[in-house]
């Protein structure tokens, strides 16, 4: 196929993508699952036919399944007119089924739905499975001696799929089952439901605490942590110290208790959150030490308008889409040439019809959806998609954001300008900011010289030079005057001492600290939300790179919403990690920077660095700011403050 044509393929599949994704934003009705019908014959030309019905199931209604019932699946769903409906009070088991069969010394279901309900640590969980006309097989500690009898025959397993689901109490130390009527716990509260009332889909999890536990039991327990923390001036991203919202699930567990384990900290968050607006990350910030000074953003300023975040999820899933049909294009999986230039084609496509209003397609389902709605969204997707991506990607990256007439582009530009290690890239982000309005970017390349690692300030110097940007040469003499911003520095009158640091954290493994679940009834519909991964599955992946995961969860109860954004990193790179099965060695981390908080024993082994930030020494910022200075005017002084401010006929300090 030639080049051309591989590029219009691909840009139709690109349009079709959005059009098809947008068609998502309005999910059909929720529909319970019916009951079986009575099987008619055939037509034909015969006599009228003679209406048959199957044997009637047998029915089989335990004392107390109804209630059960109602607190697992709640109380307005077709599961409580199954005609079979057990519930195993000692095993904490509630079960219903359309139709049984004997087979030698098991009974075999049809269209069945299991809930479990235990009660441990202070909390009461219900665990479902429904699977709407598949069949499920019981087994019996002693078997019934017929059909009509085995509602009172002890069970001791439930399989459904070929999947074996053990009874709570074969677990030493676990209690049994959650009693009806029980004056601890009431799983039934309407504010401990975390799902929807009567959604019937898939594996669910509910969960209800005991009112008297105090929020620090809600918390996720601290990763153990034993790395040594990095010199101040270290600039390896490797030692960098890395952050977790708590110690991760162990990966030799199965995957229902992965699942179950992962829901119940959801929970958990839900639970706090009903108590006060983001009360779970204000808890977790308060009480761990290690999270305090991150850019936490609260309130609305965490929270992206429902329309905008409607139009991110179609940028997203059309994005995931084409860059995977990009790199299943590229059979050696280089992504180089044509392969990365027809994505870019693509883009391009998009991004003129958007420029030139022409968004009557989106309107259709997207109502009120606007023009700078669009380029917002297409800015954020690419930016979170791409960052982890390989250079050739991020080189497009930047080449394309200098056509999108936005300022959240602009300030992209310069991120991509300062954090890109790679020389390619950040010179077509220089050039792209050539055209923008300097105002817009200039506060950004200026940040660069107070991150604590060297190399982005270098970065900000040299953005600062290509861009002949001789109207900040005053804020370039000031850097002269400043101490290492890596450096400890009192702020505001404290008597303690505050250090900024870089530190990072495992983008795949810390889903919930940067984003609120997504399994509540108020997640509006259309917004993106993704499964939490498990750490005894390998990990789901739309594209090679770090993006948002497309693989369908297991159950909905592990979902957390990406309009809810807590933290939004500087930066992201893939980097390997040990011991790393089932997951792959390359996983993304995102990089951000912690105001620390130092000890006395801190601050005084500070005090030997800064013995050697005396003044006149020239730090990496200092030479930063002196090469800038230099190219920009054509002359050079001695490498002070005071002679540059001489020098330029500067106001003095």
């Amino acid at each position: 196929m030639s080049r051309s044509a591989s590029i219009a393929m691909a840009t139709v599949f690109f349009l079709v993508s959005v059009s098809s994704l947008t068609a998502q934003l309005t999910p059909p009705p929720k529909v319970l699952p019916e009951l079986p019908m009575p099987n008619f014959p055939p037509p034909n030309s015969g006599p009228a036919p003679t209406l048959v019905h199957p044997p009637a199931p047998p029915r089989v209604v335990h004392k107390d399944a109804d209630r059960m019932l109602m607190l697992a699946f709640g109380e307005r769903n077709q599961f409580l007119l199954a005609p079979i409906r057990l519930w195993v009070e000692d095993q904490g088991l509630a079960l219903i089924a359309h139709s049984a069969v004997m087979e030698n010394d098991d009974v075999r279901l049809a269209s069945v739905a299991v809930a479990f309900f235990t009660n441990k640590d202070g909390e009461a969980r219900i665990k479902t499975l429904v699977a709407p006309g598949v069949n499920a097989v019981l087994k019996f500690q002693k078997a019934p001696v017929s059909l009509a009898e085995f509602g009172k025959a002890p069970i001791r397993s439930v399989t459904v799929e070929n999947h074996v689901l053990p009874m709570p109490n074969e677990h030493p130390g676990t209690p049994l089952g959650v009693r009806p009527g029980s004056p601890s716990f009431n799983p039934g509260t309407p504010n401990e439901v975390f799902f929807a009332p009567g959604d019937p889909s898939g594996l669910r999890f509910r969960f209800a605490f005991d009112a008297k536990l105090p929020a620090s039991a809600m918390l996720p327990t601290p990763a153990k942590t034993t790395t040594k923390r990095p010199a101040w001036n270290n600039e390896n991203l490797a030692k960098v110290a890395e952050l977790s919202i708590g110690e991760p699930i162990a990966s030799n567990l199965k995957k229902d208790d992965a699942l179950e384990a992962t829901a119940r900290m959801l929970a958990k968050m839900n639970h706090l959150n009903r108590r006060k607006t983001d009360g779970f990350m204000l808890e977790l910030i308060a009480a761990r030490t290690d999270l305090q000074g991150l850019p936490f953003r609260m309130g609305d300023e965490c929270r992206t308008r429902e329309e905008q975040a409607r139009v991110f999820n179609v940028l997203v899933e059309a994005i995931h889409q084409s860059l995977a049909a990009t790199k299943r294009a590229d059979g050696d999986g280089a992504l180089r040439g044509v392969h990365v230039e027809a994505f870019w084609q693509q883009m391009h496509v998009v991004q003129t019809i958007i420029n030139n209003g022409n968004l009557k397609e989106a309107k259709q389902r997207l109502p009120r959806v606007t023009q700078e709605q669009f380029l917002r969204a297409t800015v954020a997707a690419l930016m979170q998609i791409l960052m982890p991506e390989s250079e050739h990607f991020r080189h497009g990256l930047a080449k394309y954001l200098a056509t999108v007439p936005h300022i959240d582009a602009t300030t992209a530009l310069a991120n991509l300008a300062l954090y890109s290690a790679e020389d390619e890239v950040r010179a077509a982000a220089i050039e792209g900011l050539k055209t923008r309005r300097e105002r817009d970017y200039t506060e950004t390349l200026l940040r660069g010289f107070d991150y604590p690692l060297p190399a982005v300030a270098k970065r900000a110097a040299d953005a600062l030079v290509k861009l002949e940007r001789k109207d900040v040469l005053e804020h370039l003499v000031s850097v002269l005057d400043q101490a290492d911003p890596r450096m400890p520095i009192k702020k505001d009158g404290q008597e303690v001492s505050i250090v900024r640091e870089l530190v990072k954290i495992n983008h795949h493994r810390n889903c919930a600290l940067c984003h609120a679940p997504g399994n509540t009834e108020n997640v509006p519909d259309g917004i993106l939300k993704v499964g939490v991964p498990l750490t005894t599955e390998p990990l789901p992946k739309p594209t090679e790179g770090g993006g948002y995961q497309s693989t369908p969860p297991a159950t909905p109860d592990v979902l957390v919403r990406i309009d809810m954004t807590y933290l939004r990193q500087d930066f992201s790179l893939m980097m390997p990690v040990n011991d790393a099965h089932p997951w792959p060695e390359m996983q993304r981390f995102d990089f951000l920077v912690r105001e620390r908080t130092l000890t006395s024993k801190e601050s005084a082994e500070f005090e030997k660095c800064c013995a050697i930030d005396e003044p006149g020494r020239l730090s990496p910022y200092h030479r930063a700011a002196l090469f800038a200075l230099r190219e920009l005017t054509g002359r050079d002084t001695e490498p002070t403050a005071a002679a540059w401010r001489k020098l330029l006929r500067l106001p003095a300090k």
